[in-house]
C-alpha cells in the first residue's frame, strides 16, 4: 500500500549533526530538521555520532522547537547485527523518531514487520536514480526517497512528476563522491574498511599515477587526484528544486565541525527565506573560510564531473594575490629565509585577521607531480606602516608569517579564529519514554497500572497494600499523585498521562496516603517498568531471528515445477556478457544469445546493468530481448540479474512467465537472513543470491548462496567521465567517445584499469582492480 502524504507549503531544510553542538547550532540557525548517526549502524562511523542518552536529549530539544529528528542506521547490516538493530529500533521507536534512514533491506523488512509505527527513509546508499526504484520502495512502505547526487533538476522533476505522493529528499550542499553511493567497493575490498559499513577511507582522495592507455601524450608518469570531486554548492538552485516539489534539502556534513554547519544552514535559510543577496553571500563564505573545496551545482546543473586533480582537500577562499615588492630589491618567494622580517604584501579580497589561516600552493617537486599545499596562520599585519590585527577587504596589508609566497601568487583564506563556536555541554533535559499511569484507589488497597500510549509495553500492575485514609483537610488526591508519582529523575519514563479512578468510597478531595509511602512506591513502579521495557525488547529482539519463516510476501507468484533450480547458480566470474569484461548488460539491442553464459540445464544468465537513467528503453530493450528469445528457442530459460531495487520493479513485468527466473547479484548486497527473505517474496522464482561480496560470509537463509570465483567487480561506478572532463587530455566530445576509452593507473603496489561505457542513458567510467 503506498503511503499517503501531504506536501507542504515549504520544503525542510534538513542539516547534519555529526554530535550534539551540531544539532543544537543548525536549530539555532534555521534547520527545520536533522539527521544523526548513533554509536552503531552509522554510514558516518568516524563522526563522533550519538548515544542513545545523546539522542533524548537533541530530540527533547526539537520538539521543544517544532523540529524532527532522524536517525540514520545506512549502513549493510550483517546477519549477527540483526538483534542488536532490532533492539535499537525498538528504543528509536519508544522515543518517537521522526523517521529512520536505512540501505539495508533486510533493515526495511524488520522495520516494515516489528515496527510499522517508524517511517521509513531509503538512503542515497540505495542508489535511487530513476521511477522504476521509487515504485519498488513505494510500495513496500517507505515514506521518503533520498535521490541519488547523479541526477539533474530535469531528470529529479521527472521522477517528481511520475511520484506524486512520495517524499522526495534531495542534497544541496556538501561532499561528493565519484562514485555512486552505495556502490562504491573501493575502500571495502582494498584495505578491509567498507563504505557500506561507514569505514570509507576515501580512496577517491588520493593520488593515482598514469601509466598506459589512450588520454596519455608520453612523458613521465602523470600523477594527480584524479577521482577527487569537487563540493556540491546549490545556492538558489535551491528555488528551482522548491518549485519542482522537493519535500527536503539535505545538507551533507555529519563529519564537519559545528561552526560549519551553523554557517552552511544559516545560508540556505537565508536564501529560502529571500534574504538580500550581500547577506547570503556574507554567510555563504562564512561557511566556505571553515570547509570548502572547489564547489559548484554539481549534477543539478547538468554536469557533476568536476574534479580538483590538484589537490583534495580543503580551499577556503580567495584572500589575494601576492603583489610585487616595491623595488625594494628584497628576496621573495619560499627561497627567502621562513618568518624573515617584512613578510608580503597583499590586496585583500576578504577581511583578514591576525591568527587566521592562510593557504597558497608551491610547484610539485618531480613534472607531472600535483602541486604541494602550504598552510600557515597570520602572525602579524600592518596597514599603512602601523600594525593592525585585523584588516578589511579591499585594503592593502603586508602579513608576516613563516612562509613568504612569490610575487603573483594567489592565498587563499582557510580559518577564521574568530569562526569558532563553545561546545554545547549535555546537560539539555532528554526526550522521556512515555508512560501512562493509571492510579485505582481501593478500600483494601492502591493499583498502579502503566502502560506505553503506543502499545510499546504494558500494561503492568503493581499493588500498595497501604489503604488510602480520610484526609484532616481537603486537598485534591490529583495533586497529591502528580507530586509524588511522577518518575524518577534517572528513569528513562516521563509521564504519558496520570489518571486517578477513586474506588475507595472517599472523596477526591479527602484522601490521604502517606508522602513516604507514595515515593517508595514510585521507584517500584517504574523500576518495575523498567525491567518491563528491558524484556519486550529482548522479546522484540529475539523475535528478529525467529519470525524468518517465508510466508505469503506481498505477492503470490506462480512457482514452476518442470525443472529444478540450481543449488546455487554458476561462479559469478562466469557472467559477464560478450567479450568486452564489463559485467553486465550494456546494450540490449546489440545482445544475442551467444553472448550469455549458458548451463547445461538450459539456464541463461543475464546480469542487468545496475545504474540505469534511461530505466524504460533500457528495461524494454531488455524485455524484447527476453521475449525473442523465448520464442525461438523454447528449450530455454533466461535467469536475470538483479542488482538495483529498480530491478525489482522488473520482475514484477516478468510474474507470470515461467521460463524467466532471477538471482541476486552482489550489488543487493545481502548481508543477512533477513534481506534475502525480503528479496524472495519480493521476487517471483529467486533462485539464488550472491552475499554481500565485502565479506561474503556465511549465515542460514531462505535460498542458496553463490560463489564468485575469480569475478572482480567494478570498484566504483561513476557518471563523472575523466575524459569529458578534461582530467585526462582536454576534454573529449562524448560523441567521439565510442565507449571504448582506457588507461592503467598504479597508486603503490595496487594498479586499476579505468574504462568508460555506455548503458541506459549515461556515459559511465568504471573502476577495475587489474
Amino acid at each position: 500500500m503506498k503511503p499517503t502524504r501531504t506536501r507542504p507549503s515549504d520544503p525542510e531544510l534538513l542539516a547534519p549533526a555529526g554530535r550534539l553542538s551540531s544539532g543544537v547550532y543548525a536549530l539555532e540557525n534555521g534547520a527545520d530538521a536533522l539527521y544523526l548517526g548513533l554509536s552503531a549502524f552509522s554510514a558516518r562511523k568516524a563522526a563522533k555520532n550519538f548515544t542513545l542518552d545523546e539522542f533524548a536529549r537533541i530530540k527533547g530539544l526539537a520538539e521543544q522547537r517544532g523540529k524532527k529528528v532522524y536517525a540514520a542506521l545506512n549502513t549493510v547490516i550483517r546477519d549477527d547485527e540483526l538483534t542488536a538493530a532490532a533492539e535499537l529500533l525498538y528504543d528509536l521507536e519508544a522515543l518517537e523518531v521522526d523517521g529512520v534512514i536505512i540501505q539495508d533491506l533486510g533493515l526495511l523488512d524488520l522495520l516494515n514487520r516489528n515496527f510499522p509505527r517508524i517511517p521509513v527513509h531509503a538512503s542515497t546508499q540505495m542508489g535511487i536514480h530513476n521511477s522504476a526504484g521509487v515504485e519498488f520502495l513505494m510500495s513496500h512502505g517507505v515514506r521518503r526517497i533520498i535521490l541519488s547526487r547523479e541526477l539533474t533538476l530535469e531528470e529529479i522533476a521527472e521522477v517528481r512528476a511520475r511520484n506524486p505522493e512520495v517524499e522526495l529528499e534531495v542534497f544541496i550542499h556538501g561532499a561528493l563522491c565519484r562514485s555512486f553511493s552505495g556502490l562504491c567497493l573501493a575502500s571495502g575490498i582494498l584495505l578491509g574498511r567498507s563504505a557500506n559499513r561507514g569505514e570509507c577511507a576515501q580512496i577517491c582522495r588520493t593520488w593515482f599515477e598514469v601509466t598506459s592507455g589512450n588520454g596519455t601524450t608520453g612523458g613521465p608518469p602523470r600523477r594527480g587526484y584524479f577521482f577527487s570531486a569537487d563540493d556540491l554548492a546549490a545556492g538558489e538552485l535551491v528555488l528551482r528544486l522548491r518549485d519542482i516539489g522537493i519535500d527536503s534539502f539535505k545538507i551533507e556534513g555529519r563529519m564537519k565541525p559545528p561552526e560549519w554547519v551553523a554557517a552552511v544552514t544559516a545560508y540556505y535559510r537565508a536564501v529560502l527565506d529571500g534574504r538580500t543577496p550581500a547577506e547570503t553571500r556574507r554567510i555563504r563564505d562564512e561557511g566556505r573560510i571553515i570547509f570548502s573545496r572547489l564547489s559548484g551545482p554539481g549534477w543539478l546543473a547538468g554536469d557533476g564531473g568536476s574534479v580538483n586533480a590538484l589537490f583534495p582537500g580543503h580551499t577556503g577562499i580567495p584572500a589575494g594575490r601576492v603583489l610585487p615588492e616595491k623595488g625594494s630589491g628584497e628576496p621573495s618567494g619560499d627561497a627567502a629565509r621562513p618568518g624573515r622580517p617584512g613578510g608580503f604584501r597583499l590586496r585583500l579580497e576578504t577581511d583578514l585577521a591576525v591568527r587566521d589561516g592562510l593557504l597558497y600552493f608551491r610547484p610539485g617537486g618531480r613534472p607531472g607531480d600535483p602541486p604541494s599545499p602550504v598552510q600557515f596562520a597570520v602572525a602579524a599585519m600592518e596597514e599603512g606602516g602601523r600594525r593592525v590585527t585585523s584588516a578589511r577587504a579591499g585594503r592593502e596589508v603586508r602579513v608576516s608569517g613563516p612562509h613568504v609566497p612569490p610575487p603573483g601568487t594567489e592565498v587563499r583564506k582557510v580559518s577564521s579564529h574568530a569562526a569558532k563556536l563553545p561546545e554545547i555541554s549535555g546537560n539539555i533535559p532528554p526526550k522521556r519514554v512515555a508512560a501512562d499511569l493509571t492510579l485505582r484507589l481501593l478500600p483494601d488497597g492502591i493499583e498502579a497500572v502503566t502502560e506505553s500510549p503506543h502499545g510499546l509495553f504494558g500494561p503492568l500492575r503493581t499493588i500498595l497494600s497501604s489503604v488510602p485514609e480520610p484526609a484532616r483537610s481537603p486537598r485534591p488526591f490529583a495533586d497529591i499523585a502528580a507530586r509524588h508519582l511522577t518518575p524518577p529523575g534517572d528513569s528513562r519514563f516521563g509521564p504519558g498521562g496520570i489518571r486517578i479512578e477513586n474506588l475507595s468510597g472517599l472523596p477526591d478531595d479527602g484522601i490521604f496516603v502517606n508522602p513516604g509511602i507514595l515515593k517508595e512506591f514510585r521507584r517500584t513502579v517504574y523500576a518495575r517498568l523498567e525491567e518491563e521495557y528491558l524484556r519486550k525488547r529482548k522479546l522484540k529482539a529475539v523475535s528478529t531471528r525467529e519470525d524468518i519463516t517465508p510466508g505469503a510476501g506481498p505477492h503470490a507468484f506462480p512457482v514452476p515445477a518442470d525443472s529444478p533450480p540450481p543449488a546455487s547458480g554458476p561462479a559469478r566470474s562466469l557472467l559477464p556478457p560478450g567479450k568486452d569484461g564489463i559485467p553486465f548488460v550494456t546494450d540490449p539491442s546489440r545482445l544475442g544469445i551467444a553472448d550469455l553464459h549458458r548451463e547445461p540445464d538450459g539456464r541463461v544468465y543475464l546480469p542487468l546493468f545496475p545504474v540505469l537513467f534511461d530505466a524504460d528503453s533500457y528495461l524494454a530493450g531488455i524485455e524484447d530481448f527476453i521475449r525473442r528469445i523465448l520464442a525461438a528457442a523454447p528449450g530455454l530459460k533466461i535467469v536475470l540479474g538483479l542488482g538495483n531495487t529498480g530491478h525489482l520493479r522488473l520482475a514484477e513485468t516478468f510474474a507470470f512467465e515461467e521460463r524467466v527466473e532471477f538471482f541476486a547479484d552482489y550489488g543487493l548486497y545481502a548481508a543477512n537472513r533477513r534481506t534475502v527473505l525480503f528479496l524472495k517474496e519480493a521476487v517471483p522464482r529467486l533462485l539464488f543470491y550472491y552475499p554481500w561480496i565485502e565479506e561474503a560470509t556465511g549465515f542460514p537463509a531462505a535460498l542458496p548462496a553463490g560463489q564468485y570465483g575469480a569475478f572482480l567487480p567494478p570498484l566504483f561506478i561513476s557518471r563523472a567521465c575523466a575524459w569529458r572532463n578534461g582530467v585526462f587530455g582536454k576534454g573529449e566530445v562524448c560523441a567521439n567517445c565510442g565507449s571504448g576509452r582506457s588507461l592503467v593507473l598504479r597508486q603503490g603496489k595496487n594498479s586499476f584499469l579505468l574504462r568508460t561505457t555506455r548503458a541506459a542513458g549515461a556515459c559511465l567510467n568504471l573502476l577495475f582492480p587489474a
